[in-house]
């Protein structure tokens, strides 16, 4: 499931730890007892001992646990618990989504804050949808921490996703903060935060990434755009672990050509409702060094952010990793064992 990617001109759509070194200091010398008593200033007031400075405090460690329900559905979109507004849900982590997103019906449920009208959105499918957003309301994730969300948009979603317990989408990319980064680690099932010292040397371990990713789009916090190959020809997609399957649009020359191979359909849900389209089996999806055979769904119109050919879901990104630093991305995707 995509929750919104773009808002045109309107309001759109491990851990960190510090260690610290125990600073012993020697003993004191032991102290000679003055001969006679030590002179009082004329003010009658004692001299104060010189403080010391206080050591910085580690940061707590931000880790989420991620969840996936894939008794309900085959590659399943990663979720995580939250607490928004004071109502526990589960949140998709969606990296289509340019911007922290939470459903009607929940924010209907939410005794605080205020909706206001903030135009229009484009979701998954292409399809213009109603947004509003919500001031004053507090998000936090389960292990993770306090989340910014300014701004923290509205919308309606398919019944579906209310009766499984799901009540919006989070952004990995609009968690990112000065000085840290933040690490999708779909093997080890965590979302996390790690200080920018960490990430690089994170990145310096795991080595070059599987596939050249980019950040694209100015709206909210962009999209993220990987290289790709699919069935030989070179194209891009952006990464959205929102939805459950691969796609490419059916409009663009890439999706005409593979379109004359569809078989069969698929069912695509989104914020606009659920949709039945055309499905080419067995595509062979490169990313980089990383290589899958996926049935791709062709969507009836462009994606919303014309930075890519399609989208890349979880049917591809399962055995990936993902560090968002705000200034140059990585992936890391593994075989399916």
């Amino acid at each position: 499931m995509m929750m919104p990617t773009t808002l045109p001109g309107r309001a759109g759509p491990l851990a960190c730890a510090l260690a610290l070194a125990a600073c012993g200091a020697s003993p004191p010398a032991p102290i000679t007892p003055p001969l006679s008593p030590s002179p009082v200033p004329a003010s009658g007031s004692l001299p104060q001992p010189t403080s010391l400075p206080e050591e910085p405090r580690p940061e707590p460690a931000r880790v989420a646990k991620i969840g996936f329900q894939d008794a309900v559905e085959a590659s399943s979109a990663p979720l995580v618990d939250a607490v928004v507004g004071g109502q526990p849900t589960m949140l998709i982590v969606d990296t289509g989504a340019t911007h922290h997103v939470v459903a009607g019906w929940l924010a209907r449920e939410i005794a605080v804050g205020e909706s206001h009208p903030a135009g229009t959105a484009t979701d998954h499918a292409g399809d213009t949808v109603a947004v509003s957003r919500l001031e004053g309301v507090p998000l936090s994730i389960s292990g993770y921490g306090h989340v910014d969300t300014s701004p923290l948009l509205v919308l309606e979603v398919p019944d579906a996703l209310r009766r499984r317990g799901i009540g919006g989408v989070i952004s990995p990319q609009a968690l990112v903060r000065p000085g840290h980064a933040v690490l999708l680690d779909f093997g080890a099932r965590t979302l996390s935060e790690l200080p920018a010292a960490e990430a690089a040397r994170k990145v310096e371990a795991r080595g070059p990434s599987s596939s050249t990713v980019r950040r694209c789009g100015n709206l909210g916090a962009g999209v993220l755009v990987v290289a790709a190959t699919i069935e030989g020809t070179e194209a891009s997609l952006e990464l959205d672990t929102g939805s459950t399957t691969s796609s490419l649009s059916a409009g663009m020359e890439l999706g005409q050509r593979l379109g004359k191979l569809r078989q069969g359909t698929s069912t695509q849900v989104t914020a606009s409702g659920v949709h039945e389209v055309p499905t080419v089996p067995g595509a062979h999806v490169a990313l980089g060094s990383f290589a899958s055979e996926v049935d791709l769904d062709l969507l009836p119109r462009a994606p919303p952010v014309r930075c890519a050919e399609g989208y890349a879901g979880m049917d591809l990104l399962r055995t990936c990793a993902l560090l968002i630093t705000g200034e140059q991305e990585h992936l890391w995707c593994a075989p399916r064992r």
